[in-house]
């Protein structure tokens, strides 16, 4: 069983970091990060109330009870996944909001998501973004070809 880091950061399209989850879930052990500014909108956009039992609500709605499901609060650094001595085979951020892009381009991890796509860089392994925003700005971009310029 091979083991990944998911976070779903605050911004539109929610539901694309929940199915991904669940085709994560079939055969893997997925460590979750959901933040603060995501749970109102999952809640608008999916109809999952996030606020209280993350892990029975989630587990619940996908329908899915026996599975290697971990969930950490976006606050608390001081967990496993914060080190690079925690092994993963990478790190999706579905979706990714432009604030956590930038503070991943920037190296400013004020955050568990942010600080586990640090270790995850700084380790070597893949870190898969999916941004969104549209129109893009120069800022953006800016911070999307750093990110690419080093393999992210």
């Amino acid at each position: 069983m091979k083991r990944f880091v998911l976070a779903i950061t605050g911004t539109t399209g929610v539901i694309i970091g929940i199915k991904l989850l669940k085709e994560l879930l079939r055969e893997h052990e997925v460590h979750l990060i959901v933040s603060s500014s995501a749970i109102p909108i999952v809640l608008d956009e999916v109809g999952i109330d996030l606020s209280k039992d993350k892990t029975e609500v989630l587990k619940r709605y996908l329908k899915m009870e026996d599975v290697a499901l971990h969930l950490y609060n976006e606050d608390n650094l001081w967990v496993p996944i914060a080190s690079g001595s925690f092994k993963t085979e990478g790190m999706f951020v579905v979706p990714c909001s432009m604030k956590t892009l930038s503070a991943i381009a920037n190296g400013y991890a004020s955050g568990l998501v942010e600080r586990v796509a640090d270790v995850t860089i700084k380790e070597g392994r893949p870190l898969i973004l999916c941004p969104r925003e549209t129109p893009l700005s120069t800022i953006h971009l800016e911070n999307l070809l750093k990110l690419s310029a080093i393999g992210v």
